[in-house]
């Protein structure tokens, strides 16, 4: 038969050997996946906006994929922390100009 063991263990040193590009081919397959979008036209996009984030301007080697949910379009490459404080304002632009009013209150 075959030895459960050995072969976790093997999996695991693969995994552990090879994880970049696994986790490149994962990102790659759920934004095929998700958005419709192909390595080369997220790669395209990438390099047009010079790996920055199209919010906070900073480069970065991997950006998400930033959509609509209401028009379900794609609007660009953001980085994590942007995409996230977006999701948590609910896409709302009277939150971020709240937001915005609050900092310069309390600068």
């Amino acid at each position: 038969m075959y030895n459960k063991e050995k072969i976790k263990a093997y999996a695991k040193e693969y995994y552990l050997n090879n994880k970049d590009k696994m986790d490149a081919y994962a990102k790659a397959y759920s934004r095929m996946y998700r958005y419709s979008m192909s390595v080369d036209e997220y790669n395209a996009q990438y390099d047009a906006q010079g790996g920055c984030c199209l919010i906070c301007k900073k480069n970065y080697k991997s950006l998400c994929v930033d959509h609509c949910h209401i028009q379900d379009i794609i609007r660009g490459l953001i980085c994590r922390r942007c995409n996230v404080m977006l999701g948590m304002a609910g896409d709302s632009i009277d939150v971020l100009y709240s937001a915005i009013e609050y900092l310069l209150k309390n600068k």
